[in-house]
């Protein structure tokens, strides 16, 4: 997990793509659930998230979406923190 620390997380999601399109309307409901509790690096709807990179599981979407908050929070306070470093020329 260490290698995508400085990548901005998200929580998976059921794509509208041709496959999901083909799933009964309860086997859309299953995968829902379980993309909601799976956290992935780089994930962008524009190419129908064949470029994420899988982080984790947990066990609830609660505890995904904590896990994504916390660690978003945390990319964006190193990110200011660097280009105040940057700007400043502390180092």
């Amino acid at each position: 997990m260490v290698e995508y620390r400085r990548e901005k997380w998200g929580v998976g999601m059921l794509l509208n793509t041709t496959r999901s399109r083909s799933l009964t309307e309860q086997q859309r409901v299953e995968v829902q659930a379980h993309e909601e509790k799976m956290v992935f690096s780089d994930f962008n709807v524009h190419d129908q998230g064949r470029g994420r990179v899988f982080v984790a599981e947990f066990r609830t979407k609660e505890e995904a979406v904590k896990a994504v908050e916390k660690h978003n929070d945390l990319l964006l306070a190193y990110l200011n923190a660097t280009q105040d470093l940057l700007k400043d020329k502390v180092w």
